[in-house]
C-alpha cells in the first residue's frame, strides 16, 4: 500500500473556487509563488543531486585505485604474516 502525501500548507484554490468575483490576478499570483517555490526545491534537489554524484565519482575512483593496487602488487595490499 502507497503512503499518502502529506501537504505542509493548505491549497488556496478553494478559496478561489467559491468566490466567483474573484479577479484572475490573486490566482495567477498564487500560481506563480507556487512555481518559484517548486524551482527553488528542483534547484535544492538538483544541488543535492550533485554532490552526491561527486561522491560517489570519488568513491569509484578510489575503488578502481585500490583494484589496480591489488592487481599490481598483492603482497603489499595483504600482507603475509613474518615467522617468528
Amino acid at each position: 500500500m502507497r503512503p499518502t502525501a502529506i501537504r505542509s500548507q493548505p491549497s488556496n484554490r478553494r478559496s478561489f473556487v467559491s468566490n466567483q468575483h474573484t479577479s484572475p490576478r490573486p490566482l495567477v499570483l498564487a500560481n506563480l509563488a507556487a512555481a518559484r517555490h517548486q524551482l527553488a526545491d528542483a534547484r535544492d534537489n538538483l544541488k543535492a543531486g550533485r554532490r552526491r554524484v561527486v561522491q560517489l565519482e570519488d568513491a569509484v575512483v578510489n575503488w578502481e585505485d585500490f583494484a589496480a593496487q591489488l592487481t599490481e602488487n598483492p603482497t603489499d595490499v595483504n600482507p603475509q604474516p613474518q615467522p617468528a
